[in-house]
């Protein structure tokens, strides 16, 4: 597992960040075999804006195929998730701090399969899908 976390702007209280991130399990049975259902390398990038009451995020990720699989597993096809989010927060609205969030995930409608789930090959992970929403915090 690695990240590297970078700032590429400060101006007062807006920042601009970048993370860069990768993560890749192997793992073995004393037979030789490969472990069931261990996740394939994984990397990606997120580059980030916020400021005290505003968060602008846009992330990609890719998943490479899974094909280092134990006998009984099935190979399970690589992917791109490109996701964005938008956090703005609102403070002392009724004596509470209110967060209103959207969130995009999957813009790239990509067919992905988690080979980590006991299901994957019938119920792959949802297409592109939108998410709006309020969070309080009193």
């Amino acid at each position: 597992e690695a990240e590297v976390f970078v700032p590429l702007l400060a101006e007062g209280a807006n920042e601009v960040d970048i993370r860069l991130f990768a993560d890749y399990v192997r793992g073995d049975l004393d037979s030789g075999e490969s472990l069931p259902r261990l996740p394939p390398l994984r990397y990606g990038t997120r580059l980030e804006y916020h400021n005290e009451r505003l968060l602008i995020g846009l992330e990609a990720t890719r998943y490479e195929d899974q094909d280092d699989i134990a006998p009984f597993e099935t190979e399970t096809a690589g992917y791109m998730l490109l996701n964005a989010d938008v956090r703005w927060r609102l403070i002392g609205v009724m004596g509470m701090d209110l967060e209103l969030f959207a969130n995009a995930s999957n813009l790239g409608d990509e067919e992905a399969r988690k080979h980590t789930s006991f299901v994957k090959d019938v119920a792959p992970l949802p297409g592109r899908n939108y998410t709006l929403g309020i969070r309080s915090r009193f």
